[in-house]
């Protein structure tokens, strides 16, 4: 078992002595052995584990790192003479949620703009208005039948302004032109089959209707454009026309004469002449009941009468009110369009005429000075749109319903009571005075 080598100079008996196994003194020691080994073994384990720890610590910490850089850590501390326990894992904890960081603030608002100069280093720009028409337009004159239109014709003509005149008897154009000869009528029929007013809007038409009607109306205006070549022209019309019931076809002519209608004219001017409808209630020309009464009142919820005088005024009533609306809204809103409404009372009578003479030749730009338009209003006045001629003059037939109402109270009312819309538009009844009494300056 030993093989150690016998040392020279002992006697056998002697080596054998000191190097014989002593079992007592063997497991003593063996035993010290195993103790001394398992004490290095937990402490190899300790170290092992403390290693782990810091190695964990650098990580996760970077405090626990300058500890234990700096000898201020727990593995600095001598390990305990006893056997070590299973140390569990550290805590470790997840990594914190990114947050994001928060937007941008929103750039500062631009400074405001610099004050404008002052009125006298840069003037202001004018405020936008509605021009007047600056170049001769067509000009229209419309009302209803025995109204004296055909008087207002004649004022034209002394006041220099170019006329279109088929007739030289009525002063009318006829329209000849139009659907093969029926002239007026016709289109005027169309219109109030489908919308029985004045007051409409062409986009209330039918297509076809619309479009045959304003083809027509070229037809007519071409004519009347080369009649009117020749003429001499005011500041402000290019030539006149006039038909009475062309007061119920303003929206078309509306169209036609405007810069993108067919015609492409700048514009155009109406005049509606107005006579008090109790006189032509008693008119002697009924052709417009006769022609028109049945288009214009087709539901009987309307109080149809069997009177023609009543039928009359009741054709007068909504038709001079209706066109009346129209144009005050259109010559509001539309600034190539305007219209000049005349009484014909006030025409007539000595105190105002002289007023409306002045007033009609501003609206065409008559060349005729003050002193020619006194001479105007001096002349006489033949026509006051009655188409029986009685031999009387124009005071005798100036109010003659009340001569005719007298003794039936009745129809007076009636009258006045179909007729009430427009005996007050424009001022019969009550009687406003829509002129002021000017004398002549000359």
């Amino acid at each position: 078992m030993h093989n150690r080598k016998q040392p020279t100079g002992q006697s056998p008996t002697t080596y054998s002595r000191l190097h014989k196994p002593n079992k007592k003194t063997d497991w003593k020691s063996m035993l010290k052995i195993v103790v001394i080994c398992f004490l290095v073994a937990g402490c190899g384990m300790q170290v092992i584990v403390a290693m782990e720890n810091r190695t964990s610590n650098l990580r996760g910490s970077g405090s626990k790192g300058d500890d234990i850089s700096s000898g201020r850590g727990a593995s600095s501390r001598p390990a305990p003479d006893t056997p070590s326990r299973a140390v569990p894992p550290p805590n470790i904890l997840p990594p914190p949620a990114v947050i994001p960081p928060p937007p941008p603030p929103p750039p500062p608002p631009p400074p405001p703009p610099p004050p404008p100069p002052p009125p006298s280093v840069l003037p202001r720009a004018p405020v936008p208005t509605s021009p007047p028409l600056q170049t001769p337009v067509p000009l229209l004159i419309g009302g209803s039948d025995g109204s004296g239109t055909r008087s207002i014709v004649s004022l034209l003509l002394d006041l220099k302004v170019p006329m279109v005149i088929d007739d030289t008897g009525t002063n009318d154009v006829h329209g000849p032109e139009m659907y093969n000869g029926k002239g007026w009528p016709e289109p005027v029929k169309m219109i109030l089959q489908e919308v029985g007013i004045g007051d409409y809007s062409i986009d209330q038409l039918s297509s076809s209707t619309r479009d045959s009607v304003l083809g027509e109306i070229d037809k007519m205006e071409r004519v009347h454009s080369r009649k009117a070549a020749n003429k001499l022209k005011t500041k402000k019309i290019l030539y006149g026309i006039k038909a009475p019931v062309s007061m119920l076809m303003l929206p078309m002519f509306n169209e036609y004469w405007s810069p993108s209608g067919l015609s492409q004219q700048p514009g155009w001017k109406f005049i509606h002449v107005v006579r008090d409808g109790r006189d032509i209630a008693f008119s002697g020309n009924i052709s417009p009941v006769r022609k028109f009464y049945d288009y214009s009142f087709k539901t009987p919820t309307r109080g149809l009468s069997t009177s023609t005088e009543v039928k009359q005024m009741q054709l007068w009533n909504d038709w001079n009110a209706d066109v009346n609306t129209w144009c005050k809204r259109e010559s509001s809103l539309n600034p190539n369009f305007s219209f000049l409404t005349v009484r014909l009372e006030d025409f007539v009578s000595p105190e105002t005429r002289y007023s409306v003479v002045k007033r009609v030749s501003e609206f065409v730009g008559s060349p005729v000075d003050r002193c020619g338009l006194c001479k105007v209003a001096e002349k006489g006045q033949r026509d006051l749109g009655s188409h029986s001629h009685t031999g009387l003059g124009v005071k005798a037939r100036y109010g003659k319903w009340r001569k005719k109402v007298e003794g039936k109270p009745g129809m007076k009312e009636e009258l006045e009571r179909e007729g009430q819309r427009g005996l007050s538009m424009f001022g019969y009844e009550p009687w406003v005075d829509l002129e002021r009494s000017v004398e002549c300056p000359c």
